[in-house]
């Protein structure tokens, strides 16, 4: 071996656990939590979420979800609570809608790091487990995001953790502690998204147990069983405390609506939304865990092998697979599908990745290769571009875009972090030009969700009508605001922005009765109707009016 590689061997593995944990935290803080207020909230489900959270807040109503005054009973609500804290902890921003998610990313990535450890690997492989997960376009863009579905990711990967833990564990006392862990993870899963949250780890958990007990150790695990029935028992208890409380308070149709309607009947079908064909994952698949895809096709095939051949460690490799191709198969036979609901199986993913790099790293042949002074050469050619990457992106998108930049301070940390990475690459020291590489891939995202995405915020977002809205009250120059046939992330993003519920115009009907009212009436709609003024603000899919008075005919009042 080469004095380069023994250097890097030893550097890597003279890393104790506490550093490597700083490190990684310090690329979740960077890569999840800088710049959060740069991309306003977006898209059918950001908007809605958001409001139902701060409308909880205005009514401290926390047992029922609603969306401008109407029970929304889709999902449980701990995603809701936590965002509502989040807003009274941080106030009404983009930043506070985005906080409780960019925590469950944190919570997901830890929780791969833990498993890692418990699966026997060394501190570097499980910290590269854990920063594919969290660099992955995926699951990174959804921990920053305003959705439910990360959250469900982040405690799928902390129950899927304690569960091999409780299997795994020599010791009682401490079997009890993950089993303890095991039970909160699986109750918070169900408590954010319901029965899905039971489903796919303990689907993925009971075929893990029966072909491990059955074809390779020949005996039943009964604690491993008694752990998976009488844990998935008690995470149903928080869900049941809480459909007894909405029963209380909205009777027997909210229940029937949360539990039938929103949970079995849109797995069946018969209450299905986003219907698309058994095929409509395949076409997801290949850019799944992207840019470590390749690594996460060398992995399937390795513990495929390894399972098939009963070669060592093959409990483990059916461990990942179970989690990631039995939920797999029940995503295929339900109706409804979106490929954001493949999240929870990028923690599999991410250990599937991490393992094949631990195996081939692990190769005498391999090991061969890297001594050589030609692949530190390559090394540091490849570091320099990488740390390169960052700088480049912003200034094409500066160039590109920067006629619909708006300066502002979320704007500075990705330069900032990528500044400190070149400077770090400078140095050339083993553990500095390490640290480097990681800021410099926590830059580049950054730099993606602070510089390239706000450039839609003029078109995308809602908040410039609302704050117009806001203007015209405050002026004096507006009086009541109507929403007219509103969609869900209209009527959400409304709430959010005003920080009040608005009254809902259904039919023209309503709009002529209103008509005996001045003209400091503005109204939402999604598309101009007779007797509404344009007033110049418009989004793609609503635009502010004014009721024009019928009687008027030379209208003062509102500037258009």
């Amino acid at each position: 071996m080469s004095n380069y590689l023994y250097e890097v061997q030893q550097c890597l593995d003279g890393i104790p656990l506490k550093k490597w944990v700083a490190v990684l935290l310090l690329f979740c803080l960077l890569a999840f939590f800088a710049g959060l207020d740069g991309r306003d909230i977006e898209g059918a489900d950001e908007p809605r979420i958001a409001s139902i959270a701060r409308e909880i807040v205005i009514s401290r109503n926390w047992t029922v979800p609603s969306l401008n005054g109407t029970d929304f009973l889709e999902t449980p609500p701990l995603f809701y609570w936590c965002t509502a804290l989040s807003i009274k902890l941080f106030g009404p921003s983009n930043f506070s809608a985005k906080f409780t998610a960019a925590c469950c990313g944190t919570l997901g990535v830890f929780a791969i790091f833990m498993l890692m450890i418990v699966m026997r690997f060394s501190y570097f492989f499980a910290f590269v487990s854990a920063l594919a997960l969290g660099s992955s376009i995926q699951y990174w863009g959804n921990s920053r995001k305003c959705m439910t579905d990360i959250m469900l990711a982040a405690f799928i990967a902390l129950a899927m953790t304690a569960f091999y833990a409780v299997v795994t564990s020599p010791r009682l006392k401490y079997r009890i502690r993950w089993f303890m862990l095991f039970v909160i993870a699986l109750s918070a899963a169900v408590m954010s998204k319901a029965l899905i949250g039971l489903a796919i780890p303990c689907s993925a958990l009971f075929c893990w147990l029966m072909i491990d007990n059955v074809f390779f150790q020949k005996r039943i695990n009964w604690p491993a069983w008694g752990a998976l029935f009488g844990g998935a028992f008690l995470a149903l208890f928080p869900l049941a405390i809480w459909l007894i409380s909405v029963y209380h308070d909205a009777g027997y149709e909210a229940v029937y609506t949360i539990v039938w309607t929103n949970n079995i009947g849109r797995f069946t079908g018969s209450h299905a939304e986003h219907m698309e064909p058994f095929y409509y994952y395949l076409k997801y698949l290949p850019l799944q865990l992207q840019p470590w895809t390749i690594l996460l096709v060398g992995g399937l095939i390795m513990h495929l092998c390894n399972a098939w051949k009963r070669g060592p460690e093959c409990s483990r490799s059916l461990f990942m697979l179970c989690w990631l191709l039995v939920p797999l198969m029940m995503l295929f036979v339900a109706s409804g599908k979106r490929n954001v609901y493949l999240l929870p199986l990028y923690g599999a993913e991410a250990i599937i990745a991490g393992s094949f790099v631990a195996a081939v790293l692990g190769n005498d042949k391999v090991k061969v290769l890297l001594s050589g002074i030609i692949f530190k050469k390559i090394s540091e050619v490849l570091g320099w571009v990488i740390v390169s990457v960052a700088p480049v992106f912003m200034v094409i998108t500066i160039l590109i875009g920067y006629s619909r930049m708006e300066l502002s301070s979320y704007l500075i940390w990705a330069p900032l972090i990528a500044i400190t990475s070149v400077v770090l690459w400078y140095c050339k020291n083993n553990l500095a030009r390490r640290c480097s590489i990681i800021l410099a891939l926590a830059a580049f995202l950054v730099s993606i969700d602070t510089y390239m995405k706000p450039l839609d915020n003029s078109e995308e977002s809602f908040e410039n009508i609302f704050m117009a809205v806001k203007g015209y009250q405050s002026a004096g120059t507006a009086g009541n605001f109507y929403l007219y046939r509103p969609s869900e992330r209209v009527s959400g993003a409304a709430v959010f922005y005003l920080g009040r519920l608005v009254p809902v115009l259904k039919t023209p009907a309503d709009l002529v009765a209103l008509e005996k009212y001045n003209n400091k009436v503005l109204v939402a709609a999604p598309s101009r109707q007779p007797g509404l003024v344009p007033l110049g603000k418009v989004h793609k899919r609503v635009g502010l009016f004014r009721l024009e008075h019928k009687n008027n005919i030379n209208p003062t009042g509102i500037q258009i």
